[in-house]
């Protein structure tokens, strides 16, 4: 007894030491920990010293417990050699893993917060590898920790529930296959019922007994959501029968969910969602996994909860803590509107109120979109124009206008029409305060009038609602862009400006396949022009315009944009798009290469008069990058346009001058072993040989 307290108070002290500012104490201290880590026992000496209060301290038992989730990372599992002959890493004995097993649970449940989100990561790795064959005991135990009826702890319930949760998240996305529903059906039969009697026994507590007391309160719905989620883990795959019989049961008490309230519960902030929205979230995510998967058997319940979503998404506010339950109430009545049940919308008047009530309040550009805007330029592009915007207010609002239009074209023409023309009418009578009301009304023509697109070529059919795509941009983009060339670029500090500015090369790459010729060559002069816009926004939507536009192609195949439409704007192409990367923030700015990559390639063969001056400007930017790398896309595009400026200017005389510009970066890449850039450099300079030898 007396040397295990000698080995855990060693430990704790070596723990402690890890954690020092001067390296070598740290280094030492680490050199130990990772020899432990690879010896019989050390695992549960670490579980021990984590479950000591004697031994150690709150710091150090949270190291010991991310030392313990390090172990079981790297030597739970057998692992095979690294070097052929070599000797076969040591791993964790059976015994000892048994060992684990009887411990964890009951240490993670005790232990404090910080150490319990470490074990908890400990045994999610275990249970992904051992549950349930090697673990059989872990669902009944679990079981056996929540408790029982009129006897809960409900913060050591929601600890269990935690638990369940980390285990069950793999049956989302799992592979279909007999072992996974072999696997699902013990989980089922051993989990689901004593999940449903504890669901039904927390909503009845969270309406009737704990009305007037807010901690309980915030317990119990943190078990609930923990509920929700674990429902949704164990449906995600398809309908279980044990969930298809208490069908009514469960949607009984999601329904009263979502018509909790409790003025006392808070998210503390504007910014976090409250415990009761995060709730309500859960359950419309639910519903939504019903209406996707099991339409036919949730049809009972769907008038109900349309109502109820439609109402609850009427009462929520702007602040950014609610978007979850906005964007997940929002693609509930998306699914619906996409259903063969759309017929619920039908109806001139309730599709107004859908307009009125729901999409407008959510396109309308918020405060924290301004704030991203101007303060987080990286992630506003990727929520806007790659894609990623999944979960935002604007592209579910969006998605249910698409929805809706495709089933009733003729009703959403005139009701999203009226919408438009108020918000134009708004924005005319106050430009300058009323911006947001273009902006509504750019982003709501666009969801109205895009029956399809794809990343490639934009816009690929139109809905037939009465808005000509040609017109509106006529009528509304132009003057923006016209604007924009006025101001040489500048926006002055104006968020507005820049933002329709930004809207309005948006929506030229959009519908780049719809608008003709004639009406894009006219606005060249602006896209080029906001290359040198001082906003990292509205700067690379000009360079993503400018290179979507050039890939746009006819009919028969040929360019629509040839290098002879670009040719009389070289100078200014160039001068514009190699300026972005000396702008603030922009220095490995992917769109603005990505740019620079798509001219050389249209240029072709006339990308020789500039081609010295191009690969001055490419080389540096080359060194720099060689010697820290940061942005792969950045990399690729930089690496392709060099190789499109040797593979059209093989001018004899040229090439001396490309080789003493190249060989540096090319030079650093091999000798620093840049493993990442050596295939782009080897292909380079099996160009530059090849063009050596033609000359």
């Amino acid at each position: 007894m007396g040397d295990e307290q000698a080995r855990l108070t060693q430990l704790a002290q070596c723990l402690q030491s890890s954690l020092s500012p001067d390296q070598l104490v740290r280094q030492n201290a680490e050199r130990f920990l990772e020899q432990g880590s690879g010896s019989d026992g050390f695992s549960i000496l670490l579980l021990r010293l984590v479950s000591s209060s004697e031994t150690s301290d709150a710091q150090t038992s949270v190291a010991g417990a991310v030392c313990f989730k390090n172990l079981v990372k790297k030597h739970w599992i057998q692992q095979a050699p690294d070097v052929v002959g070599a000797p076969i890493p040591w791993c964790v004995a059976d015994v000892e893993k048994d060992q684990v097993r009887q411990l964890l649970v009951g240490l993670m449940l005790s232990a404090a917060k910080l150490v319990r989100n470490q074990l908890s990561e400990a045994l999610s790795l275990i249970s992904a590898t051992d549950f349930p064959t090697r673990w059989p005991s872990l669902l009944p135990e679990l079981v056996q920790r929540l408790g029982t009826r009129n006897n809960r702890d409900w913060i050591a319930t929601a600890g269990v529930l935690e638990t369940a949760n980390t285990i069950f998240k793999q049956y989302r996305d799992a592979y279909r296959s007999d072992a996974l529903y072999k696997e699902l059906k013990y989980v089922l039969d051993i989990f689901v019922g004593p999940l449903l009697a504890l669901f039904q026994e927390s909503v009845q507590a969270l309406v009737t007994q704990a009305a007037g007391d807010p901690q309980t309160v915030t317990n119990l719905l943190t078990s609930i959501r923990l509920m929700c989620r674990v429902f949704f883990s164990l449906n995600s795959q398809e309908l279980p029968e044990v969930f298809e019989d208490a069908m009514a049961a469960w949607m009984g008490e999601f329904h009263n969910l979502l018509s909790y309230e409790n003025a006392q519960i808070t998210g503390g902030s504007p910014d976090l969602a409250s415990p009761i929205d995060a709730v309500k979230a859960a359950v419309c995510d639910n519903v939504n996994l019903y209406i996707e998967k099991n339409e036919e058997e949730f049809r009972p319940f769907l008038q109900t909860f349309v109502q109820d979503v439609w109402g609850l998404l009427t009462k929520t506010g702007v602040e950014s803590g609610k978007d979850h339950l906005v964007t997940s109430g929002v693609r509930f009545l998306t699914a619906v509107a996409n259903s063969v049940h759309h017929q619920l919308f039908q109806g001139g008047d309730t599709l107004r109120m859908v307009c009125e009530q729901i999409v407008i309040p959510n396109l309308t550009f918020r405060d924290d979109d301004e704030e991203l805007f101007d303060m987080n330029h990286v992630e506003y592009i990727r929520r806007d124009i790659e894609g990623s915007d999944g979960d935002t207010r604007r592209k579910g609002a969006s998605e249910l206008v698409r929805g809706l239009t495709n089933k009733f074209p003729e009703h959403m023409a005139q009701s999203v029409g009226g919408y438009v023309n108020a918000l134009l009418a708004q924005h005319a009578a106050d430009p300058v305060n009323n911006w947001k009301a273009k902006d509504a009304a750019i982003y709501l023509v666009t969801s109205l009038m895009v029956k399809a697109k794809s990343n490639a070529k934009g816009a690929t059919e139109l809905n037939d609602v009465g808005v000509n795509a040609v017109d509106f941009f006529a009528q509304q983009i132009v003057p923006e862009l016209t604007n924009a060339v006025r101001r040489n670029g500048d926006a002055n500090g104006n968020t507005g400006t820049a933002v329709l500015w930004a809207d309005s090369l948006k929506f030229l790459t959009i519908f780049r396949q719809v608008l003709p010729k004639e009406a894009v060559t006219p606005v060249l002069p602006a896209v080029l022009v906001l290359l040198t816009s001082s906003e990292n926004v509205t700067h690379t939507y000009a360079c993503n315009a400018l290179e979507r536009l050039l890939t746009v192609r006819e009919i028969d195949g040929r360019l629509r944009y040839e290098a002879a439409w670009i040719a009389p704007h070289l100078q200014t192409v160039f001068t514009n798009a190699f300026g972005v990367f000396d702008l603030p923030d922009s220095r490995e700015n992917e769109y603005a290469m990505r740019c620079v990559m798509r001219v050389i390639t249209v240029l072709d063969a006339d990308v020789k008069p500039v081609a010295l001056v191009c690969l001055q400007k490419l080389s540096a930017q080359l060194l720099e990058t060689c010697q820290n790398p940061k942005n792969p896309r950045f990399s690729h595009y930089l690496f392709e346009s060099v190789a499109g400026v040797l593979k059209h200017a093989t001018d004899p005389t040229l090439i001396p001058q490309f080789e003493s510009l190249l060989f540096p970066p090319f030079q650093h890449v091999l000798q620093q072993d840049v493993v990442e850039f050596a295939p782009y450099v080897f292909q380079l300079l099996s160009q530059m040989i090849e063009s050596r030898g033609a000359g």
